[in-house]
Formats: C-alpha cells, sequence, structure tokens
C-alpha cells in the first residue's frame, strides 16, 4: 500500500512541474508583444436555421439597403417588416414580391392588410421558397470497390411562413405593431425530412415631435427552437436544435420638402442591426419621390461577406376611384455571388 501511494504521488508531482513549465510556452503564444497569435473573434455566424427569414420581402426596402424599420408611407408589402407600419394603410391593401433568389431558387411573398378603423389593422401574410427539384446523390463502389457518384432520382424542399399581422395607432407619435408566424422548413420531400416552428415580431414607430424626424425598433424571429427529429432518429444520434435568426433593429428617418409645397420628398434613414448569429450590421438608404408618383432609391448594406449596393425606382399610378396601383424594382449587388432583382406589385383600395 506504501508503494502505490508513493508512486501516486509521484506521478502527480510530474503533472504539476510539466503544467508548470509548459506556462511561460503557452504565454507566449497569446501574447502579441512578444509576436503571439491573437484568438480570433467569436461572431456566432452559422449559429440559426431558416435562414429564408432574412431574405427583403419588398422591392422598396430592398433597394434602400434592406431598411426593415422606420420609412414612412407603410403599405401591405413593407407590413412583412415592421409590422407597425400597417397603421399607414387606411383602408385595404395588397402587396406581392417575387424574386429568383441565388442558385435559381423561387421566392415569393403574399401580404394583405385591412384597416378594422377603431379597432386596429389586421394583416395576413405567406413568404415561400422553393428550392425546386434537386438530384439525390450519394457515394457507391463500382466492381473493383473504387468510390463512384450515385444518382438516386430527384427531391424538393422549401420553406413556408404563414403569419397573422396587427398594428395599431396608440397615440398620435406611436404605432405599434405585431405578426405571429408559424414556420416550416422540408429539407427532403421524398424522406419527408421536416420541422415546424413558431416566432413573433414585435415593432414599433415613434415619430419625434421634431419636424419628421421618426425612431423605430424592431424584434424580429422570437421563438424556441425547433428539431429535425425524424431526420436524427433514422442517424441514431440526438435530435439537434435549431435556433430562429432572431434580429434586434433600431433604426431612424428624416423627410425633406415634406412641406414647402413642390410636390417633392427626399428621404433618408439609417438603422442598425443586431442579429443572433452574426456581427452587428448597419443598413443606410435614400428615396427621392416627385409628385407621388415616380421614386427612386439607393442603399448600402455595411458589414456583409458579400451584400453591399442596391438600387431600385418605383411608379405609382392612380386608377378607378382614387385607388392606386405601385410597382417597385431592387436591384441587389450580392460580389461574388452575382446580381439579383426584385420586383414587387402594390395595390391599395383608398
Amino acid at each position: 500500500m506504501k508503494y502505490w501511494s508513493y508512486s501516486s504521488m509521484w506521478v502527480k508531482s510530474v503533472k504539476v512541474l510539466l503544467l508548470l513549465t509548459m506556462v511561460p510556452a503557452l504565454y507566449g503564444q497569446i501574447n502579441l508583444e512578444d509576436g503571439g497569435l491573437a484568438p480570433s473573434e467569436f461572431e456566432r455566424v452559422g449559429m440559426s436555421g431558416f435562414q429564408f427569414l432574412k431574405i427583403q420581402t419588398d422591392a422598396r426596402m430592398a433597394a434602400l439597403g434592406g431598411m426593415r424599420t422606420a420609412m414612412s408611407r407603410g403599405d401591405a408589402a413593407s407590413a412583412l417588416y415592421n409590422p407597425a407600419s400597417m397603421v399607414d394603410v387606411k383602408n385595404l391593401g395588397f402587396g406581392f414580391t417575387q424574386m429568383s433568389y441565388i442558385g435559381d431558387v423561387k421566392y415569393f411573398a403574399v401580404s394583405l392588410v385591412k384597416d378594422l378603423d377603431n379597432w386596429g389593422v389586421l394583416g395576413l401574410n405567406i413568404i415561400q421558397l422553393d428550392y425546386g427539384d434537386i438530384t439525390r446523390t450519394y457515394w457507391g463502389v463500382d466492381e473493383r470497390l473504387n468510390p463512384i457518384p450515385v444518382t438516386d432520382g430527384t427531391y424538393s424542399g422549401g420553406d413556408l411562413a404563414l403569419g397573422l399581422s396587427y398594428g395599431r395607432q396608440v397615440t398620435d407619435r406611436l404605432q405599434l405593431g405585431g405578426t405571429f408566424r408559424q414556420i416550416s422548413e422540408t429539407l427532403d420531400s421524398r424522406d419527408n425530412i421536416s420541422t415546424s416552428v413558431w416566432a413573433l415580431d414585435i415593432g414599433t414607430v415613434y415619430y419625434t415631435g421634431l419636424s419628421s424626424l421618426r425612431i423605430a425598433m424592431l424584434g424580429s424571429n422570437f421563438g424556441p427552437d425547433a428539431e429535425f427529429v425524424d431526420f436524427d432518429d433514422r442517424l441514431g444520434i440526438l435530435p439537434v436544435q435549431v435556433q430562429l435568426p432572431a434580429m434586434f433593429s433600431l433604426g431612424a428617418a428624416y423627410d425633406f420638402f415634406d412641406d414647402d409645397g413642390s410636390r417633392q420628398l427626399l428621404t433618408v434613414a439609417a438603422e442598425f442591426v443586431h442579429p443572433n448569429d452574426g456581427p452587428e450590421k448597419v443598413h443606410c438608404g435614400a428615396e427621392y419621390s416627385l409628385l407621388d408618383m415616380l421614386s427612386l432609391r439607393g442603399g448600402y448594406r455595411f458589414n456583409y461577406d458579400e451584400d453591399g449596393l442596391s438600387l431600385g425606382a418605383g411608379l405609382k399610378v392612380s386608377v378607378a376611384n382614387r385607388n392606386t396601383i405601385e410597382i417597385d424594382y431592387a436591384f441587389m449587388d450580392f460580389g461574388r455571388l452575382g446580381a439579383l432583382s426584385m420586383f414587387t406589385l402594390v395595390y391599395d383600395w383608398d
């Protein structure tokens, strides 16, 4: 017994001595003054799923650098961003957005908003992303047992979000709104690998009283984690938790020439975005409107890997009984991934 006791103490002593001799070496690796390497910053990239919820849903906002919060003249299409902007719809509004996304992925968004007078404003919306047909490929072996790619038909997948929104003019300066969404994602339609989850958006728009200056806040995609249980059961591992891409946005906007009688309007806006799966980002945009008919827009998205410049235009015309129809276009530069075009149609029944 004494031998084993001494032996155990000797082993522990050796471990302590080795650890002490390693400390200076480790310190030299992290001490920048001695030429060590700085640790990489942890940016939380790739920690959430349901990335289609980050895609722009309105060509007007997309052209303004991806603004989501403080732009004025909200309509049925922009209500997909900040539900507080639905208050600007005075009767009934309809919005439809279509885009061919990166990799020929089909994307569209539809929104219908109705003003209920003293009861507030109610909205229904749909967002869908269709991956299209994908060739199923896996590794097999030939007659000599060499690995070869093997195809096995096709499969498809996609994302769907069904939303119910409500907005209200709380005071003459404050607008408040919220959206409840039921979200589903299918990775493999043939094997029925899918999941679903709910999410909540809450937004505000506050007019400060300093001319047209307004401040807006938006919390997006707050909800529980989802699980691909069926897929994980087949692999024999525990279910994987999939987070929602939650974001908090704070923005401000200001209008120029809005009271000089020239029937022109210049709006500048900026917002700060704090996501849960990456570094903070900044969106900036400007919109020039003439005669409430023609609009020219431009913006920039800062601190993205590939996103950057965005441009666009809009044309609004009056139709029967003071109703209006507006067609918006946005051009978005995604760097090495190419450029995208987005179209939005908005119809307002006044």
